[in-house]
């Protein structure tokens, strides 16, 4: 196994906050696909609700920053009532990072930097 140096694990994170804001879109977007090849898509959200105006979905960030010896990932939902809506009870805005998903993510991307 070689040495994961700085810039391995920056990039690492950075491909794991990517990857997060795209799974969390999944859950939270305004159409389900279709049931049939033949119908359109359907109203529903995976995640038990929906960003119905986008503007949610649209402010999904991740920033990457070194403080000191550590290099932590951020996820960040932009908009001033992002916490109200992940106040209610079954709802998550990002449900990469309440059922752990992202740290899977973020293993499986610093063990490719480390081969």
């Amino acid at each position: 196994m070689l040495a994961i140096i700085e810039e391995d694990i920056q990039h690492a994170l950075d491909a794991a906050g990517i990857e997060s804001e795209d799974y969390d879109l999944e859950f939270v977007g305004p159409l389900l696909p279709p049931v049939r090849a033949a119908e359109g898509p359907r109203t529903g959200h995976r995640g038990g609700w929906g960003d119905r105006s986008g503007n949610l979905a649209q402010s999904y960030d991740h920033e990457v920053k070194r403080q000191g010896d550590k290099t932590t990932l951020k996820r960040i939902a932009g908009m001033d009532y992002s916490h109200y809506v992940d106040a209610h009870e079954g709802i998550s805005i990002m449900p990469s990072f309440d059922s752990g998903e992202i740290d899977r993510m973020v293993d499986r991307h610093l063990r490719e930097v480390s081969r």
